[in-house]
């Protein structure tokens, strides 16, 4: 079991290695069998939906995605609340980015701020195994997205066709 203290500073170094922007330096604070979870909408019936991977490549690859869509993407950590006896922490995120072209409709250029909540837990060793993100607006975005698509692949032209599907 980590400490309190521990967690507080395990959080801080992965988040301070995202904001590195450092492929290397996020990949030394994560396990290579890392499971991410971001809280976005999705069909119950769909096999793919966005925002669930397994695996460090998967998790590099999020990052690599974000540092090619955003010019800047700078994450300030609010708080960090621990929960030792399980090993985990809920961050509290205020994220400030600039896209480097248009996003989502958005102007690039021009910063957007957003908070989150992640919940982040780490095994003894102190590599963080998974990341649950809570309230991130461009995923939820993505998510939508991805219903969007599924909806299409179903053969469901409407979001009530769709879950007649099921």
């Amino acid at each position: 079991m980590l400490s309190a203290d521990r967690l507080r500073e395990l959080a801080e170094g992965h988040f301070a290695a995202e904001n590195s922007r450092d492929l290397d330096a996020i990949r030394a604070t994560i396990h290579d069998d890392v499971d991410y979870y971001v809280k976005a909408p999705s069909y119950p019936n769909d096999p793919r939906p966005f925002g669930v991977l397994s695996g460090a490549d998967g998790y590099i690859k999020v990052w690599e995605d974000l540092y090619e869509q955003f010019a800047d993407y700078s994450i300030h950590l609010d708080d960090v609340l621990p929960w030792p006896e399980r090993n985990q922490a809920l961050t509290l995120v205020t994220i400030t980015a600039t896209p480097a072209q248009e996003f989502e409709g958005l102007p690039a250029g021009r910063p957007i701020r957003y908070s989150v909540a992640a919940l982040v837990d780490f095994n003894d060793e102190g590599e963080m195994t998974a990341e649950t993100v809570y309230g991130n607006a461009f995923m939820l975005s993505r998510g939508l997205r991805r219903m969007r698509e599924f909806a299409a692949e179903s053969g469901a032209g409407t979001a009530a066709d769709a879950v007649q599907a099921e």
